[in-house]
């Protein structure tokens, strides 16, 4: 399972370089962003 989590991350690592669409790049921004918010608040 592990090694297909890393997999996955390899992929996306590949990817983002390559990305050249604005609102894909304000989506994944704003989707970190959320991510981050309040993670200690979540019990």
């Amino acid at each position: 399972m592990e090694s297909k989590i890393l997999k996955k991350k390899l992929e996306l690592i590949q990817w983002l370089p390559t990305l050249e669409d604005k609102v894909v790049i304000e989506k994944l921004i704003k989707f970190k962003k959320e991510e981050n918010k309040d993670w200690w608040a979540i019990t």
